[in-house]
């Protein structure tokens, strides 16, 4: 295996081409004996984590246990999505860029930060996306990008809750909702998670005076999106009955104020 080590990130920019950049490490070691090339990123400064204005900005190399651990105003709730996404030893390793690129639909912390509705950063072009547009990108385009950092507003209340075997076992079905204050209007946004190569995400339409109107929207909603998502951990219809409870709890979380 060739390793390469760049140290800016038009440097690694040019080497996309030649193999598969290395972050953590922790979705490339199953596939270790199939690559060719690695580029380690370390060297490029993309970890750390800012707030300004009430926006949090963190590198795509952010370790996992740097979120846990900060002093900058993150929610509890986004700190303990680390915690259920990895062990403490994993959570040094693991990185914010290698979980958006590398997780799937079972990942709390991909729910958690679907719920937050962020943008994140590309290259080449310091190109601006939606979570969702990159889900749609990471696992289809042809051309190869560096994720570089993602921004969200800190959220006014944010909620997660979820059903496992186990209280730190991947979740069967999960869901998070966030509220934000955008243009002095709250903005409602709900993730479900569980199943899938993703999450599933959606803004919340209709009136915060009117709790039960939006709860019932979400628990509906979420019913539908996982009617047909059985496989061999739990069938569709226990998801699709799971995904409206747990939507109708963590909406009514955050319309109530949390």
């Amino acid at each position: 295996m060739d390793y390469l080590r760049p140290k800016t990130i038009d440097e690694a920019i040019s080497l996309l081409t030649r193999g598969v950049p290395l972050a953590g490490g922790i979705q490339l070691t199953p596939q270790r004996y199939e690559l060719d090339t690695v580029i380690d990123l370390q060297a490029l400064g993309l970890d750390g984590l800012t707030e300004h204005n009430d926006t949090i900005v963190a590198g795509a190399m952010t370790r996992l246990q740097q979120i846990v651990t900060s002093e900058i105003n993150l929610p509890v709730v986004l700190r303990e999505a680390c915690r259920y996404e990895a062990a403490l030893n994993i959570r040094n390793q693991a990185t914010l860029g290698g979980v958006l690129m590398g997780a799937g639909g079972r990942s709390p912390l991909l729910t958690v930060l679907s719920a937050l509705d962020p943008e994140v950063k590309l290259a080449p072009g310091d190109e601006i996306l939606k979570i969702s547009d990159l889900f749609n990108r990471r696992f289809s385009t042809p051309e190869p990008f560096l994720l570089l950092e993602v921004s969200f507003d800190l959220p006014a209340c944010l909620a997660y809750d979820y059903v496992a075997r186990s209280p730190m076992d991947r979740p069967l079905i999960c869901a998070a909702a966030a509220r934000t204050k955008r243009a002095g209007e709250d903005d409602l946004q709900v993730a479900v998670g569980g199943y899938g190569e993703q999450p599933l995400h959606w803004s919340l339409e209709g009136n915060i005076k009117d709790p039960d109107g939006l709860v019932k929207e979400a628990s509906l909603k979420a019913s539908e999106l996982y009617r047909s998502a059985g496989d061999a951990f739990a069938t569709a219809e226990y998801r699709s009955a799971i995904a409206g409870l747990l939507a109708r709890r963590v909406v009514q979380e955050v319309v109530a104020g949390c």
